[in-house]
């Protein structure tokens, strides 16, 4: 016989700075139509690109003349060390005449709700389920030393001195995307990996002094913006 044992688990709580969504899951075991998990780790409110502190369950096994394996998908990952992770571990024989504890982590690159399971892949092992759930947010990583600073005034007159958009720690996210656009709405610069060079001209003509919008795209999976307005001062 083989279980899965489900123990208290160290429950992951990181600050959400912009949104919180609820995660409802429902997980089926395929092998016997059941509904209803043998144990539960929920992971909540974590960021995109960071990892949860690790959660465990125990599998423990009695007469088995095979391996077991037990596997789940990205964004959770297992390990038996919490050390090295990955998708699927394999206890041998011998490993599971004693309880083995199985470490499990969530890393997100994406924001929004996830719900997998553990299952096990073995030879005369009854199937049994951990549900998993997690909730992903907005990343609190941008703190004092890389959060974006961006001047909100550029005088482009050739003096020296603010010719030029600077956005502070801009080439932290060298993914980024930059959009400026004008009070009609129509994008009057784009760049993708911006490099603090915009000096306040559309199809290399100087653009008329006055305030525009724009907006900073940190890159694909990040699930960060960043919005502002920029004025135009021509002497």
């Amino acid at each position: 016989m083989y279980l899965l044992e489900f123990l208290s688990p160290k429950r992951s709580i990181v600050t959400a700075t912009f949104i919180t969504v609820f995660l409802t899951y429902a997980t089926i075991n395929q092998a016997f139509g059941q509904t209803v998990p043998s144990a539960t780790l929920n992971f909540e409110s974590q960021s995109v690109h960071h990892s949860s502190a690790p959660q465990t369950f125990t599998v423990r096994g009695s007469n088995l003349s095979e391996a077991v394996t037990v596997s789940t998908n990205p964004p959770f990952s297992l390990s038996k060390d919490s050390v090295n992770y990955t998708p699927s571990l394999t206890f041998t024989v011998e490993e599971l005449v004693s309880n083995q504890t199985v470490y499990v982590k969530f890393k997100p690159t994406v924001i929004g709700t996830y719900a997998d399971s553990v299952v096990n892949i073995s030879t005369g092992a009854d199937n049994k389920i951990v549900a998993l759930s997690g909730t992903a947010v907005e990343s609190t990583n941008m703190l004092e030393g890389n959060k974006l600073d961006a001047n909100n005034i550029i005088t482009p007159n050739g003096d020296g001195r603010n010719d030029t958009w600077v956005i502070k720690n801009i080439d932290q996210y060298p993914n980024n995307t930059v959009k400026v656009f004008d009070h009609s709405r129509s994008v009057i610069y784009s760049k993708q990996g911006y490099t603090n060079d915009w000096n306040g001209t559309y199809n290399d003509a100087p653009l008329p002094q006055g305030t525009y919008y724009y907006v900073v795209d940190f890159g694909p999976g990040s699930g960060l913006v960043f919005r502002g307005f920029i004025t135009v001062v021509r002497d």
